[in-house]
């Protein structure tokens, strides 16, 4: 009898056990088994974890790891002769002018991400090239402006 009294506890300790533990869930689980990118934001560096990814719906997961609010726009480059996506035209702020920019399109966009926040988007993307940006424009106390895209809040996604 003391033998089939252990199997039954063995049996309950491994069980619980079992659902005790967590999952990991890679970034792509999050979207459904679709491409992910994992986007770290904080003043003045934009992060991606992939510089690559398959053309379709592609997961966005962006963590805001400074002190201020920001924001992410993806946007389709026309021109694959971009190479380097911190030298886009820009506006007397440093900004780019996302209502007259002719060298690309917006084709997503998640704003007013605030300090220690995540957000996700889901975002169609085509085969192509991609700047990843901050176009936040502030202006601080002592009349400065700040420009997040052009302090350095750029990356080049390429999608295949």
């Amino acid at each position: 009898m003391r033998k089939g009294r252990n199997n039954i506890l063995n049996v309950l300790f491994s069980t619980s056990v079992l659902l005790a533990t967590p999952l990991y869930v890679h970034a792509g689980d999050k979207y459904g088994g679709r491409e992910a990118v994992e986007v770290d934001i904080r003043e003045w560096n934009l992060t991606l974890s992939k510089e690559k990814v398959k053309a379709g719906n592609v997961g966005f997961a962006v963590k805001n790891k400074g002190k201020e609010t920001h924001e992410i726009a993806v946007i389709k480059l026309k021109n694959d002769a971009i190479v380097h996506v911190g030298r886009l035209p820009v506006d007397k702020h440093g900004a780019i002018d996302e209502g007259t920019m002719d060298f690309g399109e917006i084709v997503g966009e998640i704003e007013d991400i605030k300090s220690g926040a995540d957000a996700k988007q889901l975002i169609k993307l085509d085969p192509g090239r991609y700047a990843v940006i901050c176009n936040v424009v502030e202006q601080e106390e002592d009349g400065s402006i700040e420009a997040h895209y052009s302090m350095g809040m750029h990356a080049l996604l390429e999608v295949e």
